[in-house]
């Protein structure tokens, strides 16, 4: 996926103000970190998929933590 930085930090921000309108996300963390940008792809949908925008804000994430997996920046992907 050809993204620069700048179009995968606007996707972050769109994902946060999604999962953070009026905090109906049952969420740990409302941050765009990879971490839990992860944690929302494998259990986002447990208790948030009838919420408004979900399908939205996990296209966002995917694409997110698929742009962070492609590049090959030695030293800050996970190791688990």
């Amino acid at each position: 996926m050809n993204m620069s930085l700048s179009e995968v930090l606007t996707l972050r921000s769109q994902w946060e103000e999604i999962v953070r309108y009026r905090k109906s996300y049952e969420l740990s963390h409302y941050n765009g970190t990879i971490d839990n940008l992860y944690a929302f792809i494998e259990t986002g949908a447990k208790k948030n998929r009838f919420r408004k925008n979900f399908e939205n804000a996990l296209i966002i994430a995917n694409k997110i933590v698929s742009y962070y997996e492609e590049t090959n920046l030695s030293g800050i992907h996970r190791t688990s």
